[in-house]
Protein backbone atom coordinates (compact mmCIF):
# COMPACT_ATOMS: atom_id res chain seq x y z
CA UNK A 1 0.00 0.00 0.00
CA UNK A 2 1.23 3.34 -0.98
CA UNK A 3 1.44 6.52 1.20
CA UNK A 4 -1.31 8.52 1.07
CA UNK A 5 -3.68 5.34 0.55
CA UNK A 6 -7.42 5.61 0.63
CA UNK A 7 -7.16 3.43 3.87
CA UNK A 8 -4.83 6.21 5.44
CA UNK A 9 -7.54 8.93 4.11
CA UNK A 10 -10.28 6.78 5.56
CA UNK A 11 -9.01 6.63 9.14
CA UNK A 12 -9.53 10.10 10.19
CA UNK A 13 -9.97 11.89 13.48
CA UNK A 14 -13.43 11.36 13.08
CA UNK A 15 -13.87 7.86 13.51
CA UNK A 16 -13.09 5.93 16.55
CA UNK A 17 -9.48 4.21 17.22
CA UNK A 18 -8.89 1.52 15.65
CA UNK A 19 -5.77 0.60 18.00
CA UNK A 20 -5.40 1.30 21.48
CA UNK A 21 -1.67 1.88 22.63
CA UNK A 22 -2.13 0.05 26.22
CA UNK A 23 0.23 1.04 29.30
CA UNK A 24 2.08 -1.86 28.55
CA UNK A 25 2.41 -1.32 24.37
CA UNK A 26 3.54 2.10 26.02
CA UNK A 27 6.52 0.44 28.36
CA UNK A 28 7.63 -1.65 25.22
CA UNK A 29 8.20 1.20 23.21
CA UNK A 30 9.81 2.76 26.43
CA UNK A 31 12.44 -0.19 26.84
CA UNK A 32 12.97 0.12 22.88
CA UNK A 33 14.08 3.52 22.51
CA UNK A 34 17.17 3.42 24.55
CA UNK A 35 17.93 0.79 22.38
CA UNK A 36 17.14 2.52 19.12
CA UNK A 37 19.23 5.33 20.27
CA UNK A 38 22.58 3.03 21.24
CA UNK A 39 22.03 1.37 17.92
CA UNK A 40 22.01 4.59 16.12
CA UNK A 41 25.12 5.67 17.48
CA UNK A 42 26.70 3.13 16.64
CA UNK A 43 25.59 3.10 13.18
CA UNK A 44 27.46 6.56 12.92
CA UNK A 45 31.01 5.37 15.08
CA UNK A 46 30.73 2.41 12.93
CA UNK A 47 30.65 4.63 9.87
CA UNK A 48 33.00 6.98 11.33
CA UNK A 49 35.60 3.93 11.65
CA UNK A 50 34.94 2.39 8.45
CA UNK A 51 35.41 5.83 6.52
CA UNK A 52 38.61 6.19 8.46
CA UNK A 53 39.52 2.81 7.35
CA UNK A 54 38.74 3.54 4.07
CA UNK A 55 40.88 6.69 3.65
CA UNK A 56 43.82 4.41 5.24
CA UNK A 57 43.34 2.36 2.69
CA UNK A 58 42.77 5.00 0.07
CA UNK A 59 46.30 6.63 1.45
CA UNK A 60 48.25 3.39 1.28
CA UNK A 61 47.31 2.67 -2.34
CA UNK A 62 47.97 6.04 -3.64
CA UNK A 63 51.16 6.32 -2.10
CA UNK A 64 52.06 3.45 0.06
CA UNK A 65 54.96 1.18 -1.24
CA UNK A 66 53.84 -2.88 -0.96
CA UNK A 67 56.11 -4.96 -1.46
CA UNK A 68 54.61 -8.04 -1.87
CA UNK A 69 52.76 -6.24 -5.01
CA UNK A 70 56.43 -6.44 -6.90
CA UNK A 71 56.35 -10.56 -7.36
CA UNK A 72 52.80 -9.69 -9.40
CA UNK A 73 52.54 -6.63 -10.79
CA UNK A 74 54.04 -3.40 -9.54
CA UNK A 75 50.35 -1.57 -9.66
CA UNK A 76 48.59 -4.39 -8.17
CA UNK A 77 48.95 -4.08 -4.31
CA UNK A 78 48.25 -0.52 -4.86
CA UNK A 79 44.95 -0.64 -6.88
CA UNK A 80 43.22 -3.48 -4.02
CA UNK A 81 44.42 -0.69 -1.74
CA UNK A 82 42.50 1.97 -3.66
CA UNK A 83 39.81 -0.04 -4.41
CA UNK A 84 39.07 -1.47 -1.21
CA UNK A 85 38.99 2.11 0.19
CA UNK A 86 36.75 3.43 -1.70
CA UNK A 87 34.62 0.22 -1.10
CA UNK A 88 34.89 0.90 2.51
CA UNK A 89 34.26 4.72 1.94
CA UNK A 90 31.08 3.49 0.37
CA UNK A 91 29.64 1.02 2.97
CA UNK A 92 30.64 3.66 5.27
CA UNK A 93 28.01 5.91 3.76
CA UNK A 94 25.58 3.17 3.49
CA UNK A 95 25.50 3.14 7.88
CA UNK A 96 24.43 6.51 7.96
CA UNK A 97 21.25 6.69 6.44
CA UNK A 98 20.23 3.22 9.14
CA UNK A 99 21.81 5.72 11.70
CA UNK A 100 19.51 8.77 11.33
CA UNK A 101 16.26 6.49 10.56
CA UNK A 102 16.71 4.60 14.01
CA UNK A 103 17.90 7.99 16.11
CA UNK A 104 14.57 9.44 14.03
CA UNK A 105 12.57 6.44 15.72
CA UNK A 106 14.23 6.98 18.96
CA UNK A 107 13.15 10.49 19.07
CA UNK A 108 9.47 9.79 17.45
CA UNK A 109 9.15 7.22 20.77
CA UNK A 110 10.24 10.34 23.12
CA UNK A 111 7.55 12.57 21.99
CA UNK A 112 5.18 9.57 22.43
CA UNK A 113 5.83 9.17 25.82
CA UNK A 114 5.56 13.04 26.35
CA UNK A 115 2.59 13.59 24.17
CA UNK A 116 0.39 10.55 24.28
CA UNK A 117 -1.32 10.69 21.28
CA UNK A 118 -2.53 8.92 18.09
CA UNK A 119 -0.15 11.31 15.88
CA UNK A 120 2.81 10.87 18.16
CA UNK A 121 2.21 6.30 17.54
CA UNK A 122 1.86 7.05 14.10
CA UNK A 123 5.01 9.06 13.27
CA UNK A 124 6.48 6.51 15.61
CA UNK A 125 5.81 4.01 13.71
CA UNK A 126 6.70 5.99 10.00
CA UNK A 127 10.26 6.39 11.73
CA UNK A 128 9.97 2.81 12.04
CA UNK A 129 9.07 1.89 8.83
CA UNK A 130 11.20 3.75 6.81
CA UNK A 131 14.06 2.42 8.57
CA UNK A 132 13.22 -1.62 7.99
CA UNK A 133 12.52 0.04 4.10
CA UNK A 134 15.95 1.07 3.97
CA UNK A 135 17.07 -1.99 6.01
CA UNK A 136 15.24 -4.25 3.71
CA UNK A 137 16.45 -2.38 0.63
CA UNK A 138 19.89 -3.16 1.57
CA UNK A 139 19.24 -6.48 2.44
CA UNK A 140 17.90 -7.48 -1.26
CA UNK A 141 20.86 -4.81 -3.23
CA UNK A 142 22.91 -7.65 -1.01
CA UNK A 143 21.80 -10.74 -1.93
CA UNK A 144 21.54 -9.68 -5.83
CA UNK A 145 25.24 -8.39 -5.35
CA UNK A 146 26.33 -11.72 -3.97
CA UNK A 147 23.97 -13.29 -6.55
CA UNK A 148 26.27 -11.53 -9.28
CA UNK A 149 29.33 -11.87 -7.57
CA UNK A 150 28.80 -15.60 -7.60
CA UNK A 151 28.29 -15.52 -11.53
CA UNK A 152 30.50 -13.31 -12.58
CA UNK A 153 32.94 -15.09 -10.42
CA UNK A 154 31.96 -18.07 -12.18
CA UNK A 155 31.78 -16.84 -15.46
CA UNK A 156 35.76 -15.70 -15.39
CA UNK A 157 36.64 -18.82 -13.77
CA UNK A 158 35.54 -20.86 -16.55
CA UNK A 159 36.27 -17.87 -19.58
CA UNK A 160 40.64 -18.17 -18.03
CA UNK A 161 39.87 -21.80 -17.55
CA UNK A 162 38.98 -21.99 -21.38
CA UNK A 163 41.81 -19.69 -22.39
CA UNK A 164 44.50 -22.38 -21.31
Amino acid sequence: MTEGSDLEATNNDTMDPIVFLTPIGQKYLNQTRPWARFLSICCFVGACFTALAGFALLAVGLFGHIPQSQEIAPWFGRCVGVVSGILYILVAALYIPAGLFLFRYAGALSLLATHETTEMLENALKQQRSFWRYVGILALAGILLAVFIFFATLFLTLFAHYLK
